[in-house]
């Protein structure tokens, strides 16, 4: 009688591919209480596998646990453990053994029942051929290799992984400490210039009060060049140690009035609202988490810019606040000369400045300033805008409870 196999095994068994040696793989352990069944099982295959033989599901589970299996294949009905039976323990115990189950009609639904439920690689029919047995054999020897291979690979991946997330977290580390000694160090030297700074610019102020239009004009320009090179020297300094202080001198995080900061922002811009003409209109504003002080600086900063670069109209300046998902969007819109979006993100890098100091004073720091406040604070900060089209500065607090 012909044997028949399940599923897609017909087309793979025309391959001519030849098995390899059995040096290079675990062992077949054949299962049968039958011995003649089993002995027939390795006269046949023992050329190219080592076969081990078992004549119980206790006696095959012994063996798995003692040798090196890579294969099995059992047969279904056995007397105190069925063929699916043990197989679903192999799944268990030794899962990287691929399994195999011989069986008769009868039994097939349960047999394809294992299959489904992943118990069963692949079931073969009473009676078979030789040809038939040894194809199966050599496509489940393929199936454990590539699944080995498989394994070996996930783990390397995995040993990969591991070694870059501790590299990743050991170079955070090295970032986060460079920062701190680089913030630490800018306050310190910053704080150290200050009274060297004060003596050089004392004693300028004081020989331009004292020999101007005594001396001769080149003179004259000679010291107010030094005074004015010592006072710009001295609001460096001050907005590097306004800069280094946003890292070193932060206080907790607590609830704040954002309307009652805006407030405050605009009794500090008073006079050059004053001056400009500007209005200075906002939405209501939230209450969130955070560095009240340091708030207070990136607003006032913000309101102060857009002041600061208006057009010829009168500077209009709005202040707003949208909850998006898990944090709020703030915008601060300018009818100013805007920005060309080239430069969207220079703006943001300390010292960088568009335009000189004849047209607009200033160290350049304001908005570095803005953009360490808003990364400390977990959000994000970036600008939209078109030269001569006014601009919109918009950051994001993350909502926090």
């Amino acid at each position: 009688m012909t044997g028949m196999l399940s599923g897609g095994f017909r087309a793979a068994l025309q391959t001519t591919t030849a098995a390899r040696p059995h040096g290079g793989d675990g062992a077949l352990l054949a299962v049968d209480d039958e011995p003649a069944i089993t002995a027939s099982i390795a006269d046949q295959l023992h050329r190219r596998y080592h076969v081990l033989t078992a004549g119980s599901g206790e006696e095959a589970l012994a063996t798995l646990r003692s040798e090196k299996v890579s294969v099995i294949l059992t047969d279904q009905r056995m007397p105190e453990m069925t063929g699916v039976d043990l197989l679903a323990r192999v799944a268990e115990e030794v899962p990287d053994v691929t399994r195999l189950l011989v069986t008769g009609y009868s039994d097939i639904e349960a047999v394809i029942r294992a299959v489904n439920e992943g118990k069963v690689y692949y079931y073969l029919s009473k009676p078979w051929r030789p040809e038939v047995l040894e194809g199966l054999v050599r496509q489940a020897f393929e199936h454990n290799r590539l699944m080995e291979e498989r394994r070996a690979l996930v783990e390397e991946l995995r040993q990969a992984n591991t070694g870059l997330e501790a590299k990743v977290r050991e170079r955070t580390a090295e970032l986060v400490r460079s920062n701190k000694e680089l913030e630490q160090f800018a306050y310190v030297v910053s704080h150290d210039l200050q009274e060297p700074l004060r003596m050089v610019s004392s004693y300028t102020q004081l020989l331009s009060r004292r020999y101007k239009g005594r001396l001769d004009a080149n003179a004259d320009e000679f010291i107010a060049y030094a005074v004015d090179g010592a006072n710009r020297m001295q609001r460096l300094i001050n907005d590097l140690l306004a800069y280094s202080r946003v890292g070193t001198g932060g206080k907790e995080f607590e609830p704040i009035d954002c309307m009652a900061v805006f407030d405050l922002a605009l009794v500090n811009l008073r006079m050059a609202i004053q001056e400009s003409g500007a209005v200075v209109e906002h939405h209501r504003l939230p209450i969130v988490m955070g560095d009240k002080l340091q708030f207070g600086q990136l607003l006032q900063n913000l309101i102060g810019n857009a002041i600061k670069y208006h057009g010829d109209e009168p500077p209009r300046v709005h202040v707003s606040a949208e909850q998006k998902g898990h944090e709020w969007v703030f915008s601060v819109r300018d009818n100013g000369i805007g920005i060309d979006p080239q430069y969207a993100e220079r703006v943001f890098v300390i010292f960088q400045r568009l335009h000189t100091r004849e047209e607009h004073a200033g160290t350049g720091i304001g908005l570095a300033i803005c953009h360490k406040i808003v990364e400390r604070h977990g959000g994000r900060i970036w600008v939209e805008s078109q030269l001569g089209s006014g601009a919109t500065f918009f950051f994001t607090i993350p909502i926090k409870s």
